[in-house]
Order: structure tokens, then C-alpha cells, then sequence
């Protein structure tokens, strides 16, 4: 009896190989010969599934963002609230060879996307889904009077990707960044920076309102 093969699994599988290459050595290092070497594939299987490099890289990116989607799901299974805000942040931050290589992938589609169309909504859908679920979280705090009522939670969960995303191409770009750069500090000190309440804020400076202490968040 024939065996059945699994087309998608081997899809991922591929995919996952072109990650550890990009982790490594970046996209230039990645080609269909050294996909085939590295996966023991032949190129001809590899071919079969992506006719050429594009669209390899193209799937490489759908794979990033499932993984991305995947570990999110985890994080607001197992937390809320501003934990969840958290983890999603530190989640996202290129801190160890699987999200390095996420990182330079959406970089370069994101570099492409500025003339590529399908590039660009392909980003952007993965912008889109990243900022719903740390909107998600941002509400989840707000019902548990973890974060003002008041903040507009669109808005701060748009900083918070701005700002995250932005130190993690940083971190690509510039890898002496690394050993300067507390995760762990940076997150804390976006969330109070962008979390602040002006209402609130203006509420307790009023005469004979109660005091309100305000930690001065770290420097982005």
C-alpha cells in the first residue's frame, strides 16, 4: 500500500528548515539547493512544492505568523490582563534563534511590501491580528481596573506594537543592542510609559485630591 504523505506537514517542515536558515544566516543564505541539503529533501521535492524562491520565502512568512498566532493563543490561554500584555511583548522581542529569525523575515517582507502589493497585505494581516490580540489583553486589564477606563486601549495597544516592533528590528540590525537590553525592564517601562491616564492623572493633581505616584518610565 502506498504511503500517504502528509503534503502540508511537509510544507511546515520546509519551512521550518528555511527559519533555521534565516536564523543563521540570513535571507541571502537561503536557497532551494541549500533548503534540500539541509531538510534531505532533494531539490526536486522542494520544487514541487514552491516553484521558486518567492514563493518559498512567501510560505516561510505564513509559517512565522502561525507560529506568532500559536504561541499567542498559549499566552492568553494560560494569563490576562496586563500578564498577558506582557508576555505577549517579551513573546514577540528576538531573543532566542526561532523569534531572530521571524524578525528578519517579516523585515525583509515588510522592506518589500513598499512596492509589492501581495507583500504588504500579507504584513499587514499579521499587524492586524498582533494589535487585536494585545487589544484583546489591554481590555482584559481594563475590566479588571488593572488600566484606567479612560485610556483609549486602540490606541495604546498601536504604541505598544510601534515601539516593540521598533526595538526588535534594533536588535536585528544592531546585535551589540543585546547585552544592553533587559527584556524583561524594557516591557515594564513601555507599559507604564503608554498606560498613563492624563484624566486620572489631572483628577489627583486637583487640590485636596489624594495623591498619585507615577513611576517615570525608563527611556525607549
Amino acid at each position: 500500500m502506498p504511503k500517504v504523505i502528509d503534503h502540508e506537514e511537509r510544507r511546515r517542515e520546509i519551512s521550518d528548515v528555511v527559519l533555521e536558515l534565516i536564523s543563521e544566516k540570513g535571507l541571502d543564505g537561503v536557497t532551494l539547493r541549500e533548503v534540500a541539503q539541509r531538510s534531505n529533501w532533494s531539490t526536486g521535492v522542494i520544487a514541487h512544492y514552491f516553484v521558486n524562491r518567492d514563493g518559498l520565502l512567501i510560505e516561510v512568512l505564513r509559517r512565522s505568523a502561525s507560529i506568532e498566532a500559536e504561541r499567542q493563543r498559549v499566552i492568553m490561554r494560560d494569563s490576562s490582563g496586563l500578564g498577558a500584555v506582557r508576555a505577549l511583548l517579551r513573546d514577540t522581542l528576538p531573543t532566542d534563534t526561532v523569534r531572530v529569525a521571524i524578525v528578519k523575515t517579516f523585515l525583509f517582507f515588510y522592506i518589500e511590501g513598499v512596492v509589492e502589493p501581495l507583500l504588504r497585505e500579507e504584513t499587514r494581516a499579521y499587524l492586524q491580528a498582533w494589535t487585536k490580540i494585545v487589544l484583546k489583553a489591554l481590555r482584559q486589564a481594563q475590566d479588571a481596573g488593572e488600566v484606567c477606563e479612560h485610556l483609549d486601549a486602540g490606541a495604546v495597544a498601536d504604541d505598544l506594537i510601534g515601539v516593540t516592533w521598533g526595538v526588535s528590528v534594533n536588535l536585528i540590525i544592531d546585535d551589540t543592542l543585546a547585552g544592553r537590553i533587559d527584556p524583561e525592564t524594557k516591557v515594564e517601562a513601555w507599559i507604564r510609559n503608554f498606560t498613563r491616564c492624563d484624566v486620572c492623572e489631572s483628577a489627583a493633581a486637583k487640590p485636596g485630591a489624594p495623591g498619585l505616584v507615577v513611576e517615570e518610565a525608563a527611556a525607549l
